[in-house]
Order: C-alpha cells, then structure tokens, then sequence
C-alpha cells in the first residue's frame, strides 16, 4: 500500500531532523579536534620559551661569578616571558580564526564557562564563604545576556580566555608549575628528580637575597627559607602575569577591530537592501585627507571616523581602540588611533 501524503511528510521531517543532529555532531567533533590541536601546539610552543631561556641560564651561571647569577637569572626570566609574548602572538589569530569558523560551538563554550563560574560561587556561598547567593543554575539552561560578553565580540572574548588558560596551565601553583621549574632548571637542578620530590622547594639564599626575599633582619622577624621561596615565586609570577595580560589585552582589542568590522558590514548591507544610504562619500574623503597628514589634522570626528574603518557609528563610539575627547557638544577621536586601527584591520582579515 503507497504511503499517504501525511505519511511522507512525517518521514522528510524525521529525516531531516536526523540529518540536521549528525550534522551539528559533526561539526562538534571537528571543533574539538581543532582546538586539541591548537591547544596541544600552542602548550608546546610555551614550554619551549620556558626550557629554552632556564637551559641557557643553568650554562651560563656555572661559568660566572656568584655576584654574577642573579643577574643571569632575571636575563633569562625576561627571555622566557618575552617567548611566551610572542607565542600568545601567534596563536591568538589562529586561535579567533576557529572561534569563527565554529560560532555556534564557542558561544555554546562561554555560556558553560560562565555556568560554571555562577555554580563555583554557589558552592561557595553555601560554605559560608561570605559569596553573594546567585540562582543555581541547571545544566542545560542559557545564561542570561548580562553574563554574556557583547554581541559580536564573542570570538575575541573566547580567544583571550584560551590563551590565559593555556598561560596559567603552564604556571600552576607556585610550588609546582613554571617559575619553580625554571628556576630549579637554571640552579642547575635535575628536573625528573624535581617534580617527583614531595618536599617544598627552598631558593637558594643568594637568589633569596638578590631579589629582596632575605635581607638583614632581627632574627626573630626572619622568615624560614621555605616561606621566603613561597613570597619570591609569587612575586616573580605576578610580575610575569601583567606581561602576559597585557599582551593579551593589545591581542584582543585588535580582534575585536576585526569583530566591529565584519559586523559593520553585514549591518551596511542590511541598511542597502532598507533603501537606506550608504556611508557620505564627502566623510570618507575628509577622513582620508586627514589622515594622510596626521601632523596637521590631529581630530576626526565620528562620522568620518566610521567612513575611514568602514564601520558603524555606533561602533565607533564604543571601540575600545579608539582615543576620544569632548570638543564642545562634540566628540572627536584622535587621527592617530584611528590610522592605528585602518593599518591593523587588513593584516588581522588575510
């Protein structure tokens, strides 16, 4: 007996509903092996800044005088920090080039880190740790948009949370992550033995002294070596994480010049086909004669900001890269942020 029309109809929506969850299953898989990868490459290319710098250093310090090593050391510490710099680089284009491809999967990422974070604090208000009681929240429910990060900075937001995570994974706790290794490394130390060993680490007492950590206190104000290492490796790890951070930062706001921009053009496009006009052809050719004299026109003002980047005027007000000031009832932005930022958009879209 032929199948009624009623019938075929249900089998074409079962199908398509299956063809539709293989699908994003799919694209699921290949999102994680994507970020495996990156992730995997991206930790390898950190502790290759490390072990490189703590190697050296451990060569040279046996070759110069004890008043000599402590400034060895801080040489190489830079090194390394400077090598991670250039690692986070690197990898923050290839890391916001995935978060691009695969919108879907990183929104569905933030919206479960930030689950997490609401149910850690939950956890810990419970324990009478003094945390604001938020509402729990169940596993598949979506946070609300005032958790969120703003619209269309979804892909900066999850790259530069990747590349903090992939940073403080190599740091771990002080006793036990990068500093103290690199250090042990550089005291000439054996690594193997170093991490299988239970016991604190112990700097010795000219690093101690050279980086502030032993001076010439009474005795009952001298804190043990042990204590003093703990203060020294803190130290050294913030020092190393406002780098970081900052690098980090100056990545993600050039990101996000790409974010404002791609949106910019879906949003001119969706004004063109309105019947509403495109951007005034007269900004456009203020913005570029100022800009190509930066020393005489030193202010753009918003709407010739917008024509030069080719983005919104909405945008324009809230980009982070762009400096301002009040002229008046007016607010300009300054020729020089806004060449910056031209110059920065077409190297981040090749």
């Amino acid at each position: 007996m032929p199948a009624t029309p009623q019938v075929r109809q249900t089998t074409s929506k079962r199908r398509r509903k299956a063809d539709s969850a293989e699908a994003a299953s799919t694209d699921r898989e290949r999102f994680r092996e994507a970020v495996g990868l990156i992730d995997r490459e991206y930790a390898g290319t950190l502790l290759v800044a490390q072990t490189v710098p703590s190697a050296e250093a451990g060569r040279r310090i046996s070759q110069v005088p004890k008043s000599e090593r402590a400034g060895v050391i801080e040489e190489h510490l830079r090194a390394w920090r400077e090598g991670s710099v250039e690692a986070i680089t690197e990898y923050a284009l290839l890391y916001f080039n995935i978060a691009r491809s695969f919108h879907h999967q990183i929104c569905d990422d933030l919206r479960e880190r930030i689950r997490s974070e609401c149910n850690r604090k939950l956890a810990a208000a419970r324990k009478g740790q003094g945390v604001a009681q938020p509402q729990a929240m169940a596993p598949n429910e979506v946070p609300p948009k005032s958790l969120m990060p703003l619209s269309g900075r979804e892909s900066s937001e999850w790259t530069k949370l990747k590349l903090l995570e992939g940073v403080n994974r190599r740091l771990r706790p002080d006793q036990f992550g990068g500093v103290t290794s690199f250090l042990r490394s550089a005291c000439g130390e054996d690594l193997i033995e170093a991490v299988e060993s239970t016991a604190p680490w112990e700097a010795p007492s000219w690093i101690l002294i050279r980086f502030g950590q032993n001076r010439k206190h009474s005795a009952h104000l001298r804190k043990s070596a042990a204590e003093q290492t703990n203060r020294l490796l803190s130290r050294i790890q913030t020092h190393f994480l406002l780098r970081i951070e900052e690098a980090i930062r100056v990545q993600t706001n050039l990101l996000r010049a790409t974010e404002l921009a791609q949106g910019s053009q879906i949003h001119s496009a969706s004004k063109t086909t309105k019947g509403k006009q495109p951007p005034s052809e007269q900004h456009l050719t203020q913005a570029l004669r100022k800009l190509s004299d930066v020393s005489r026109y030193q202010w753009l003002s918003a709407s010739e900001a917008a024509a030069a980047l080719n983005i919104s005027l909405s945008h324009v007000y809230q980009h982070p890269g762009l400096e301002r000031a009040a002229r008046g009832r007016k607010v300009l932005f300054t020729t020089k942020s806004v060449l910056a930022l031209k110059n920065a958009i077409p190297i981040l879209q090749e």
